[in-house]
């Protein structure tokens, strides 16, 4: 994961990496295999990012005490970015966010870890949409021990990312290449119908 993300900062130009949760599999508790590892991914990640911020998922409890003090923390619920005029909300999506994420031009979250399944490999997808006039983006799952498949109860949870596709907007599916692999309301369909 942090080569993919050296990668990026590479070639955006990137000096900030905001991370939008779920860095760490295990729930509750961490071993000492998985704390070393988090530890040698952040150093990588520091020697590249100027500014590196976490905002925590449901799979990231205990995160900060593996970490320095160097990489910063947001609220679980989620923090607002600004780039010029536009706010855009940083959230993972389990928990309520934060008071002025209903007021962004955008919200960014994770927390479902969308995927297919395309013959024997999983597929991780992006969900695009809108609602009302704002632009809803979830994120497909960046640490590929969550990936999960793509099922009709994805929006049967309490997440607020549940709340908001079943918020009567309209979603996509898109492949991490950016082939649309169709409506989100579709996919639920064809799954169902094969189950």
């Amino acid at each position: 994961m942090a080569k993919r993300i050296v990668n990026l900062i590479q070639r955006t130009g990137a000096e900030e990496v905001i991370l939008l949760g779920d860095i760490k599999d295990q729930i509750l508790g961490t071993s000492r295999i998985v704390m070393s590892e988090i530890s040698s991914f952040f150093n990588i990640l520091k020697k590249r990012a100027k500014r590196i911020t976490v905002v925590p998922g449901n799979h990231d409890a205990g995160l900060e005490k593996i970490t320095d003090q160097s990489i910063q923390y947001a609220s679980s619920r989620g923090m607002i970015y600004r780039d010029g005029n536009t706010r855009i909300a940083l959230l993972h999506g389990h928990a309520f966010p934060v008071k002025d994420a209903e007021t962004a031009d955008i919200l960014i979250m994770g927390h479902r870890h969308f995927s297919i399944r395309v013959g024997r490999k999983v597929v991780p997808l992006w969900i695009r949409g809108s609602v009302k006039d704002k632009q809803i983006i979830i994120m497909p799952p960046f640490n590929e021990f969550l990936s999960g498949v793509f099922e009709a109860t994805e929006k049967s949870s309490n997440s607020y990312v549940s709340k908001i596709l079943s918020s009567g907007g309209n979603f996509d599916a898109f492949m991490l290449d950016g082939t649309k692999v169709g409506g989100l309301n579709k996919l639920e369909d064809i799954i169902q119908s094969e189950a």
